[in-house]
């Protein structure tokens, strides 16, 4: 699960704007959507037309990605149990093979077929289990994970599974993706000024309606917290995106000890490193989006070494103690 970021923004209904404004809002990916404009004056009808092609682009992304949604071209594509290659539009296969080269750089703690094991922890569609899974589930779980199993062909496009029992869940990489898209899409109509956010993952652009950067805060991650309730951070964002990742609102207690939503995919078992979130900025929302994912499941060192061998990348990781305090690390390059 998303750690969503408190949005340090006035948001609302189109309709209720001071001029030069237009906020659009929905819901998308299981989660909202929240995009705002300022500097510009559109009418009703325009208005109605940015809406309306804001939700088209991301029904567009829904079909093709989704795993909730049957005739998807991933569902298919899960559910087609042959080696063959399975035809697949650029789109979906631009997001796998930028999914697989995270996968790639991070020795398979960003996995895209790790969903046999969230379901086996409890994750997944079914609850938490009574007991924790056995070693021999593990191990069956394993068997059908694997980002090597799974290639992307071009000329033309498709998506080739050596397993045929593997799954491909692009949610930790799709929403970032999605809030891109929706950018690309404002600056095509030549928006300059704009937030585009989708279940708290950003990417802003140009100014504010005070004609300042736009200003996000970084959640404080405690358990079960209430959105926005404290923050840790607020970062100045202009040109990139933001994504943050924490496991403080999806977890379950067994015999006193605490299960992370959070499955290894190399070992198959939830994380148990002091990591409680991290928020990391990057070009595109799309990569902060995998990489938050990632880091959250490498840990502190192993994911502020990650992020530091990424001149793209700059984070802002939340360590915890068993006090309970927080302790902020930032990589060089975060805004100061």
């Amino acid at each position: 699960m998303i750690a969503r970021l408190a949005l340090l923004l006035l948001l609302g209904a189109c309709s209720s704007r001071p001029s030069g404004q237009a906020v659009f809002t929905g819901r998308t990916m299981g989660t909202t959507y929240t995009v705002k404009l300022t500097g510009i004056k559109l009418s009703s009808p325009e208005q109605a037309s940015l809406h309306a092609a804001i939700e088209n682009r991301l029904i567009d992304i829904n079909d093709r990605m989704s795993t909730y949604i049957p005739t998807s071209e991933l569902s298919r594509f899960n559910n087609h149990k042959k080696s063959a290659s399975f035809p697949v539009s650029d789109e979906t296969a631009f997001v796998v093979k930028a999914a697989l080269e995270v996968a790639r750089k991070t020795d398979g703690a960003f996995d895209p077929t790790v969903g046999p094991l969230v379901d086996l922890w409890g994750f997944g569609p079914e609850a938490a289990p009574e007991r924790i899974p056995s070693a021999a589930q593990i191990k069956t779980a394993l068997a059908w994970v694997g980002w090597s199993f799974l290639t992307v062909e071009e000329s033309p496009w498709g998506l080739r599974k050596k397993n045929p029992r593997m799954r491909v869940d692009l949610s930790a990489i799709a929403k970032g993706y999605g809030v891109d898209s929706v950018a690309a899409l404002l600056v095509a109509r030549g928006i300059k000024n704009f937030m585009v956010e989708i279940g708290g993952e950003v990417f802003a652009a140009g100014r504010n309606a005070r004609n300042t950067p736009w200003i996000l805060g970084i959640e404080t991650p405690r358990d079960h917290a209430v959105s926005g309730a404290a923050l840790s951070a607020t970062v100045a964002v202009d040109g990139k995106g933001l994504a943050s990742s924490g496991g403080y609102r999806n977890f379950y207690m067994r015999g006193g000890k605490r299960y992370s939503h959070f499955i290894d995919p190399r070992s198959g078992r939830p994380i148990t490193h002091r990591l409680a979130a991290v928020s990391v900025l990057a070009p595109s929302c799309m990569e902060a989006d995998a990489a938050a994912t990632a880091v959250m499941v490498l840990g502190e060192i192993a994911g502020q070494a990650f992020l530091d061998a990424d001149p793209q990348l700059e984070g802002l990781l939340l360590i915890g103690d068993n006090s309970g305090k927080i302790r902020i690390v930032k990589t060089s390059g975060w805004p100061r």
